[in-house]
């Protein structure tokens, strides 16, 4: 074009059309080129690419599928940009593992896989869209697409899902033991565990639901939390292969075994559980010795208190020696252990008692109320009398606790401990309460009683008496011999329950925020997965 644009443009205009600006116009221009110049590339990156799966070209780039980057935009035609990374280590790393897929659907299967390892290792989402982390496996495992914590949480819906339907599935022969049990959680709301399991030899067994209500438990509430988990698994309530119930010896419990649970599954059996029976034994035998309750109540003050000082004198008094058990009132056995342990060190906790007091007076930490009187029962002959009569007579109940935690125990191995224990005592105060316990236990006692033979044990005198179940429902159906048979099965303790409540509030804990819905699915994954993986559980598989 010669001479002046303007009168070109002018001329070259159509009568009674509005012109178009100059700047427009070579912007056209501009664009046109611009066109021309990608398309000359991307036609040169396919000459390049041709045949090779690990890259595409894209929105007008040339993408690594493998690196997962983009390698060339636009009209770079700067084909040594490409050679560099197609020649990189990182690249044909990356490359290696990207041809070498098993699956078209690896990164898939990656994701699933990986999101329920998180779940059943307690790990939070968050982790996921945390910068570092990021940047870390884009460094050094790019070939890997993991998810973020939004994807994370679709994939644990799909798991919930399938978990559910496995579940329903393990549980859809044989005959069956139900478990539960509630607590009230840091919120105020009761929470209840819902566990279901197989009666044969070595048979797994499922967390069922996670419930939680607002209201206090009674029989009522109790009965409609169990109908309601149990149709989410069974088309009708398995009424004729329902024949255990295990639970605590709490009063609603037992108004909705009789009043709501029997008539809707004749032959279940209610058990309940065997350490908590010991501990109201325990609990007995700490009435009775209120020295010795005082003693370990005021070391509990002095030794497990808000104050960190005292602890540290201690340590520094008594090197080699550990702090003695914490007495906490729901936890079995925690009281007995303690006297156990005091008796056993008198001498070292007198002299770390006194040491604490001197320093506490020279003003080194915050003194201790009536620290003279607990100096005073460690030097008093009628309380150490106490502690050597209950570290001798008594520290089997312990022991027995101990080993009925162990889950996997038969029930005739968890009763002859239970019975043992039972023979053991003396004393006609602790024995009579422990009958009690034993004999309000009508489905432990039907455990024991299978062929109908008298149940013999131990009285306080040595000799032989007959223990025989109290209260016994008229509308009980008999069960057979083969049912009968597989009561040997039923755990007679709870403590697998009070053991996925600890689970429960550390899962549930300060550093994450569930919803209601997603903590009773990321709960009931991080407890099944491992049920279902390893068909067994034992206590050691609770850990976290």
């Amino acid at each position: 074009m010669d001479g002046n644009p303007k009168k070109f443009f002018k001329s070259s205009a159509s009568p009674g059309k509005s012109r178009l600006p100059v700047a427009s116009l070579k912007r056209r221009a501009s664009w046109s080129s611009a066109s021309t110049s990608v398309e000359s590339a991307q036609m040169l990156w396919r000459e390049k690419i041709k045949g090779n799966p690990v890259y595409t070209i894209s929105e007008n780039a040339l993408k690594c599928l493998a690196c997962r980057c983009t390698v060339l935009a636009g009209e770079d035609k700067h084909m040594s940009n490409w050679s560099r990374h197609d020649n990189s280590r990182r690249h044909l790393d990356c490359a290696e593992h990207f041809l070498n897929a098993p699956d078209p659907n690896a990164n898939d299967i990656f994701a699933r896989e990986y999101v329920e390892m998180m779940i059943t290792s307690d790990i939070p989402f968050k982790k996921l869209d945390n910068p570092a982390f990021r940047n870390f496996n884009s460094k050094h495992l790019p070939w890997i697409n993991f998810p973020d914590a939004k994807k994370a949480r679709s994939i644990r819906d799909e798991i919930y899902d399938e978990t559910r339907e496995a579940v329903k599935q393990q549980l859809s022969n044989g005959y069956l033991y139900l478990m539960l049990d509630e607590t009230k959680d840091k919120k105020g709301n009761f929470t209840y565990l819902i566990i279901v399991g197989i009666l044969r030899e070595k048979a797994p067994c499922y967390l069922l639901d996670v419930i939680s209500d607002n209201e206090p438990a009674n029989q009522e509430l109790v009965y409609n939390h169990i109908c309601n988990s149990l149709k989410k698994y069974f088309v009708s309530l398995p009424s004729d292969r329902l024949i255990a119930f295990v639970s605590d010896a709490a009063s609603y419990m037992t108004a909705c075994y009789k009043n709501k649970l029997l008539p809707q599954f004749p032959k279940l059996r209610h058990i309940t559980c065997c350490c908590h029976g010991i501990d109201l034994v325990i609990k007995k035998l700490r009435e009775k010795r209120t020295n010795t309750a005082e003693l370990i109540d005021g070391l509990k003050i002095i030794l497990h208190g808000k104050s960190n000082k005292r602890r540290d004198m201690y340590a520094k008094r008594l090197p080699d020696t550990p702090l003695p058990p914490k007495y906490v009132a729901i936890r079995w056995g925690t009281w007995l252990r303690t006297a156990v342990f005091v008796n056993g060190n008198v001498l070292k906790m007198r002299a770390a008692v006194k040491y604490i007091k001197t320093q506490t007076e020279k003003g080194e930490g915050e003194q201790v109320p009536n620290i003279d009187e607990y100096i005073a029962m460690l030097e008093d002959e009628d309380v150490l009398d106490e502690l050597h009569d209950i570290a001798e007579n008594y520290a089997h109940l312990a022991d027995s606790i101990a080993q009925l935690e162990k889950h996997g125990r038969t029930a005739n191995d968890a009763l002859a401990i239970v019975f043992s224990s039972y023979n053991q005592v003396t004393d006609p105060v602790i024995k009579n309460k422990f009958r009690t316990v034993l004999e309000k236990n009508n489905g432990l006692l039907a455990v024991k009683d299978l062929h109908g033979q008298p149940i013999k044990v131990l009285n306080e005198f040595g000799k032989d008496e007959t223990l025989k179940p109290k209260q016994i429902p008229t509308q009980m159906a008999p069960l057979t011999e083969d049912e009968a048979e597989l009561l040997k099965f039923v755990p007679i303790v709870s403590a697998l329950v009070e053991r996925c409540f600890s689970c429960f509030s550390h899962v549930d804990s300060k550093r994450r925020n569930f919803k209601l819905e997603n903590l009773r699915k990321h709960f009931f994954i991080f407890m099944n997965r491992k049920f279902l993986v390893q068909n067994i559980y034992t206590a050691n598989d609770m850990d976290i």
